[in-house]
């Protein structure tokens, strides 16, 4: 999301959308810095072109909220597909050959989808699809 001309795409496994520290902080909250890295502030002002396709599992306490907060913010021209797995274990365990295998078909299984409907005469504006 930082850098949309170079990437189109992004896979996130329980990942989360603002930084999240526990112990050492690398810079303050309110640094230019902390700023720049909430994807989440970044999409409310300024969504840029890029597919994210999220997994996430409601057991885990960090990606979560992060997850559904991003889901509930996504518009266009970003396109936000998540598989959220219920009562889950909260690591992913998979090696390089069987996560490529997964992110590529893991999203045909259950998935919502969030984003911001085409402008489509007066069914503009009217939701998430």
């Amino acid at each position: 999301m930082k850098h949309p001309a170079t990437f189109g795409a992004a896979v996130a496994y329980q990942g989360y959308f603002r930084p999240h520290f526990d112990g050492h902080l690398p810079f303050q909250p309110n640094a230019p810095q902390a700023r720049s890295y909430d994807l989440i502030a970044l999409e409310k002002t300024n969504p840029v072109p890029v597919s994210l396709r999220l997994f996430a599992s409601d057991a885990n306490k960090v990606s979560y909220p992060s997850v559904k907060e991003i889901l509930t913010v996504v518009k266009r021209p970003t396109d936000g597909t998540a598989r959220i797995a219920q009562a889950a274990a909260t690591a992913c365990r998979c090696g390089p050959e069987r996560s490529r295998a997964r992110s590529t078909g893991w999203h045909r299984s259950s998935q919502v989808s969030h984003h911001a409907p085409e402008r489509r005469g007066d069914e503009a504006g009217k939701g998430l699809t």
